[in-house]
């Protein structure tokens, strides 16, 4: 791909703290800096952001950073790197990711293809090789990454398709279509953004394409908020803007794995996020336990006080028995 194609490329990343992993994804993506614009979007950092990034912003003409003064969340932030941006293609990219050579092109080519493809989303590895993030699909319950815990190169996650939707952790949309769409909906906070997105895409006729060699590694949910008690809220507006529009693919999905050889309960791994619910949903389980035994040691107090209760009433009917029997004629 040429510099001029990749020149026509804006990257957005939304930050919030965590100024090691944004350092890190700019310095992975150097090679594309003297082509593409790369628009970083600070909401509100508290740690040494803003020092560090007006720094990288005036050492390079591509360089753009928008500061917004507070924690307004994914969806606003991308929208303002979106708002600021000026080129043909809008590629929304996570602060903790760490691209790979050939990732811009390759998340780029399925639109110089077809002008049908509105959307394309990468393929992105957990630091271990696994499979993180290569495509959403759909049971009766809502999303899933379908392929998560796979071993990276399995056949399945390396076949370009077409999705429902893509992560906005790495994605890119023509950026008339992403204005025209009205952005991400900041209705939701933190998560099913780019999953609205993407169904709004293919209700209007777009593509929206899986491109596997478009490759980076993402340490996933680093920046605080992206994982908490706003989900159900988020889960709950997806559900009722979306349950009866989603097409339920993750069975065939799952039947196309096993059919090429991979053995979804032995080849994957757990994903960060279900590690996070487990140790949550550990932590409740332990909170219920501790509650359980105060509540157990507080019947067991009462339990001892009503069996000497019974004993002195028992001993009390036994003399009164006595007495009784030994005063009838």
């Amino acid at each position: 791909m040429t510099a001029s194609l990749r020149g026509r490329a804006s990257i957005v990343i939304p930050v919030f703290n965590q100024v090691f992993f944004t350092m890190l994804c700019l310095r992975s993506l150097e090679p594309e800096q003297d082509d593409a614009e790369i628009v970083v979007v600070d909401n509100g950092s508290s740690d040494q952001t803003p020092k560090v990034l007006a720094d990288w912003a005036a050492a390079g003409a591509n360089r753009r950073y928008v500061t917004i003064g507070e924690n307004l969340g994914f969806a606003r932030g991308c929208n303002a790197g979106a708002h600021a941006a000026e080129r043909e293609f809008l590629v929304f990219l996570n602060n903790d990711t760490v691209v790979t050579e050939g990732w811009l092109e390759a998340i780029l080519e399925p639109f110089i293809e077809d002008d049908k493809v509105m959307i394309t989303g990468s393929r992105l590895l957990y630091p271990s090789g696994h499979i993180q993030h290569a495509g959403v699909a759909f049971d009766a319950d809502g999303p899933h990454h379908v392929f998560v815990g796979m071993p990276g190169d399995s056949p399945v996650a390396t076949a370009r398709r077409d999705f429902q939707v893509v992560t906005g952790a790495s994605l890119a949309i023509r950026a008339d279509e992403f204005r025209r769409q009205g952005g991400f909906d900041d209705a939701f906070k933190n998560s099913f953004e780019d999953v609205d997105l993407c169904l709004r895409v293919r209700r209007d006729g777009g593509r929206v394409v899986y491109a596997p060699d478009s490759v980076a590694y993402h340490f996933e949910s680093m920046s605080d908020g992206r994982l908490g008690p706003s989900d159900m809220r988020n889960y709950n507006l997806f559900m009722s803007r979306w349950a009866k529009t989603f097409v339920t693919d993750l069975t065939e999905l799952e039947r196309e794995a096993v059919e090429a050889g991979v053995d979804l309960a032995k080849d994957r791994v757990p994903s960060r996020r279900e590690v996070i619910d487990a140790a949550a949903r550990t932590k409740d389980l332990e909170a219920r336990v501790r509650g359980l035994e105060a509540h157990a040691s507080g019947l067991e107090a009462e339990i001892t006080g009503l069996k000497a209760l019974l004993s002195r009433r028992s001993v009390r009917l036994t003399l009164w028995a006595r007495d009784h029997l030994r005063l009838r004629p």
